[in-house]
């Protein structure tokens, strides 16, 4: 049986959050009524985490979720949709009562402390809103806008709402979304993705011991398009776990075409919560370890402590299967290594912004060698980004770098050219920072 509520505030969890909103939206244009969708989010709730730790920060968002619940109307809905934010349908209501709404939840925030396990603590919220159907007819529009405004509010002050304003730039910016998602749905239905693959060198060997799946769509006149021009907003679009499950299909079949290589793919933050893509991993591996085994698993670093339980279980899942799991962009979340152990990776990937001037910048060197030391310390292999020359090799290298990648060892090439002397022809490439 589904379970339609979220474990720690006891409110509908984020799929039955997005299917209310959508029956929600087909009821107001149907009936011609107004009605207000808001994100909600918790403010400084890493600073809570870090400080006093995850169990304390659930506490803290379980007790914001009871007082919004408080101040709703009958008929009103309220849902978990992520680590740190909620979505709340107010029924017939307008941009003024909106905003009414708003000043009524943060005011049942702020006004008293909130008793912990720790201490008791002050905490505000930030909220954007978007009205339905007048500013948006699809569910993920409301999301997005929603959103957006969310992100203004959190930019403005602590304790804030605002409410979402189209634009001539927002409207332009909304046309080239829609086309993007048309070409990533009919490349992925006629199979036109592709994969890239980029080397990551052994430091000890000075050969490639891993590949990075990179993924490329082909235009219908054969061009190709690199992930960057695409996947942000497909992911905005909610369309990456389609693409996640695309990508795991072409990197399986390699994996069996070819029995000595060993990949790694990058998985969205929707995926880690996708217990469909984790069925297709099981279902394309028929459990075969000496597939699983050579499948490395990359979430970024912003998308694990996110969410770190959800994470928590996504890897856990994944290691038992017999899969690796990497950190990707490690250091520009400036997640802590506490964090990193929690989590309990294989091999940790450094973000290349740390790697580009390393061999001029001491700061740089200094930071990449403590986190080569940590790294090592919880037995876990380590990956620089970004090498672009001799001397950057050097200082990674002596350092205790497991594995290089980047332009300096080539850049990424077609996987139908894997082990043949094509595969040093060069396909369109993600700018360095992507790489």
């Amino acid at each position: 049986m589904r379970n339609d509520l979220d474990e720690l505030t006891g409110q509908l969890n984020r799929i039955r959050l997005t299917e209310a909103l959508s029956t929600v939206l087909s009821r107001t244009e149907r009936d011609r009524q107004s009605c207000a969708f808001l994100m909600v989010a918790v403010n400084n709730l890493a600073v809570i985490n870090e400080t006093f730790g995850f169990e304390v920060g659930d506490e803290t968002i379980a007790e914001v979720a009871r007082r919004i619940r408080e101040k709703q109307r009958g008929g009103d809905i309220i849902g978990r949709y992520s680590s740190n934010k909620f979505g709340i349908v107010l029924m017939d209501c307008g941009a003024g009562a909106s905003r009414i709404a708003a000043e009524r939840f943060m005011k049942a925030v702020r006004e008293t402390t909130i008793k912990t396990s720790a201490c008791q603590l002050s905490a505000t919220i930030s909220l954007g809103g978007v009205i339905v159907p007048d500013q948006a007819h699809a569910v993920q529009d409301a999301l997005n806008f929603a959103l957006r405004a969310l992100d203004l509010a959190k930019s403005k002050r602590s304790d804030c709402f605002v409410l979402y304003e189209a634009t001539a730039a927002s409207d332009n910016t909304r046309a080239r979304s829609k086309k993007i998602a048309d070409n990533v749905i009919s490349a992925i239905e006629e199979r036109r993705m592709r994969l890239a693959l980029q080397p990551m060198i052994g430091a000890k060997t000075g050969k490639p011991e891993l590949y990075e799946c990179l993924l490329r769509m082909e235009r219908p006149d054969g061009s190709l398009v690199s992930a960057g021009e695409f996947v942000p907003v497909a992911e905005q679009l909610g369309l990456s776990r389609l693409i996640d499950r695309r990508t795991l299909e072409l990197t399986v079949d390699l994996l069996v075409r070819h029995p000595d290589i060993v990949l790694s793919l990058n998985v969205s933050g929707l995926t880690c919560s996708d217990n469909e893509w984790l069925a297709t991993l099981r279902r394309l591996t028929g459990g075969r370890k000496e597939l699983l085994n050579r499948i490395v698993v990359e979430i970024t670093e912003t998308v694990a402590i996110e969410d770190i339980d959800q994470s928590i279980n996504f890897v856990d899942t994944l290691k038992e299967l017999g899969c690796r799991v990497a950190i990707d962009d490690f250091g520009a979340g400036y997640t802590s290594f506490k964090n990193l152990k929690l989590l309990n990776v294989d091999i940790v990937k450094i973000d290349g912004a740390f790697v580009k001037n390393l061999a001029d910048d001491t700061s740089d060197q200094i930071f990449i060698k403590t986190m080569i030391e940590l790294a090592q310390t919880f037995g876990m292999e380590t990956v620089a980004e970004w090498v672009g020359n001799e001397r950057t090799v050097k200082h990674l290298t002596d350092a205790g770098i497991t594995y290089m990648q980047g332009f300096y060892y080539g850049m990424p090439f077609d996987a139908a050219d894997f082990g043949t002397a094509a595969s040093a022809v060069i396909i369109p490439a993600d700018r360095p920072e992507d790489a």
